[in-house]
């Protein structure tokens, strides 16, 4: 479902006669394979989708290195 969206945003389309370009990342996280609670199932899907974004990929798995990682940077 993430590669379909993807997809169907990669070309521009009109609107109004102006060329609009869309993108769109996805944070993917599983539960319970990633969680147990709403809550923290939804911020592993943040860290997913931020991951997705510097990586300038549509979508993104969550996997806890890269959870790791990102709470290394926010404490610099």
């Amino acid at each position: 479902m993430a590669q379909r969206t993807g997809r169907a945003l990669e070309k521009a389309f009109a609107l109004g006669g102006v060329s609009i370009d869309v993108r769109a990342s996805v944070g993917i996280a599983l539960d319970p394979l990633h969680a147990g609670d709403s809550g923290t199932l939804l911020k592993r899907a943040d860290v997913a989708n931020d991951d997705a974004k510097r990586r300038h990929q549509p979508f993104a798995v969550y996997e806890s290195v890269r959870h790791e990682h990102s709470l290394r940077r926010l404490a610099i």
